[in-house]
């Protein structure tokens, strides 16, 4: 299936990089890249970073704190008490 779309000149110049560094002609890259953002979009609920790290096989310290990215007032918490000042 031909489709047709425009790319900004910097975008452009990074698509010919790629190409040229990977050996792939440019609808390769395209096509790929497209799968991969649409398959990121459809698949389900976006999962914390620290979900996505524990997958791969990162094991986080025992004892130490679990997912910062829903937890904002230990967010705050922490931060203040590394740069000693109140972070909103």
């Amino acid at each position: 299936m031909v489709s047709s779309f425009r790319l900004t000149e910097a975008d452009e110049k990074l698509l010919n990089l790629a190409s040229k560094r990977t050996g792939k002609s440019r609808s390769e890259l395209v096509r790929a890249a497209v799968q991969s953002y649409c398959r990121n979009l459809v698949s389900g609920p976006k999962r914390s970073l620290l979900d996505r790290l524990t997958d791969s096989g990162f094991k986080p310290e025992k004892g130490r704190y679990s997912d910062l990215s829903s937890n904002k007032a230990l967010q705050r918490k922490l931060l203040s008490e590394k740069f000693g000042q109140t972070v909103d």
